[in-house]
């Protein structure tokens, strides 16, 4: 994130935030009914979801971090789709609904751990958190 001009400070807090708002978007697009945006949004790393949890990431930066609004916007557009391409080449989902229902797993009924953790872990490795 030093490479984006976060300052250290709030890097793991950028990181926390990050995870919980792919999680919360994820989390409830799919009690929504919304398989086929979170497949969109996994296959291709773009698309209406990924595009909402870019702007409540940015005002997640930008309100509780203090982020300015020009960097909010560079972090969550750099790394929001990143996260979304990590998760897409670590899963491999197919585009059935059954496929996304399994590879989100315990997401709908709450243990998110093990996916996050890998993205926590991607983030740490390619954006130097």
């Amino acid at each position: 994130m030093s490479s984006l001009g976060l300052d250290a400070d709030k890097q793991q807090p950028a990181m926390d935030l990050a995870k919980d708002s792919v999680l919360d978007g994820i989390k409830s697009t799919a009690l929504s009914g919304g398989i086929s945006s979170i497949t969109s949004a996994i296959s291709g790393g773009s698309g209406s979801l990924v595009e909402s949890i870019t702007s409540n990431y940015g005002a997640s930066l930008i309100s509780k971090l203090g982020v300015n609004d020009g960097l909010a916007k560079t972090i969550s557009t750099a790394v929001i789709p990143m996260i979304f391409n990590f998760i897409k080449k670590d899963k491999t989902p197919t585009n059935s609904d059954g496929d996304i229902k399994n590879m989100l797993g315990g997401l709908i009924g709450g243990d998110s751990d093990s996916m996050m953790d890998n993205v926590g872990g991607f983030l740490k490795n390619k954006l130097n958190f």
